[in-house]
């Protein structure tokens, strides 16, 4: 399964419709059709919707199959992501480049995100499966 399914199987059981999710939360109804069809949100956007869902973002994601697998805040911290990902880099006693290597992350992105840009939520997700640490973690909206 993926996102888009993942999201259209939620839709259908709170038995709520894309336009009235978006409402409801706050996005732009293009947005959520974008998403059906594919597409993936931004941090912002997918944080919405898992509060919406009240679920976490590896079970938005598809990483993992239950929706509140570990305890998670409604509000995320995109400011610890990178001394959380450098915590994890030394944790696995292995370089940036490495993980840049292996998950084919351009050079200059831990130049970005250590000027405080924070990765798309497909590079998360990657992270996330690389390290064992979930989505939430990543991005303070979770402490494990």
């Amino acid at each position: 399964m993926n996102f888009n399914l993942r999201l259209k199987e939620l839709l259908d059981e709170q038995e709520i419709s894309a336009r009235k999710l978006c409402e409801q939360i706050g996005i732009d109804h293009t947005s959520i059709y974008m998403y059906l069809q594919g597409g993936y949100p931004n941090l912002e956007n997918a944080v919405k919707i898992a509060n919406y869902f009240d679920c976490t973002l590896n079970f938005l994601f598809c990483i993992d199959e239950l929706p509140n697998q570990y305890k998670f805040f409604y509000e995320y911290n995109a400011g610890l992501f990178f001394k959380r990902y450098t915590d994890l880099l030394r944790l696995n006693k292995i370089s940036h480049y490495k993980v840049g290597k292996e998950l084919k992350l351009g050079n200059s992105t831990f130049k970005k995100w250590q000027s405080g840009c924070i990765p798309k939520i497909e590079t998360l997700t990657k992270l996330s499966k690389y390290f064992g640490y979930s989505i939430d973690y990543l991005v303070g909206r979770s402490d494990t």
